[in-house]
């Protein structure tokens, strides 16, 4: 263990870390990054991206423009690309048809709208 003139435990008393000082673990606790979720009998998967920012789904619209059919109205954008639907919401929650595999949808969402 580190004296108290470890380096180390210098730079955690200098930095406002919630799970340095505070012990808090919200990716292990599953209260930060993504949640999925098969949907059954749609060949569909859910991707949930609790603390992300809004996405600006005029601004995707118009990169996504030369990838795929892009369709969008207030609420949503969706992407047709090869054998994939994408249904994006504002909240960066998207809807994978095409596949009910979870690391596949992960994938083809990284691949079009980003991590």
């Amino acid at each position: 263990m580190c004296a108290d003139a470890c380096p180390f435990l210098q730079l955690r008393n200098q930095v406002e870390c919630p799970t340095c000082k505070g012990g808090e673990f919200p990716w292990l606790s599953g209260s930060a990054g993504s949640h999925t979720a098969v949907l059954c009998g749609r060949n569909a998967v859910q991707l949930t991206h609790p603390g992300q920012p809004q996405l600006a789904l005029d601004e995707l619209a118009e990169q996504l423009a030369g990838v795929g059919r892009v369709t969008r109205n207030a609420f949503l954008l969706r992407l047709k690309v090869d054998q994939y639907e994408l249904t994006v919401f504002p909240d960066g929650r998207a809807i994978i048809g095409g596949t009910d595999d979870i690391p596949t949808a992960k994938t083809v969402y990284a691949k079009y709208i980003g991590a």
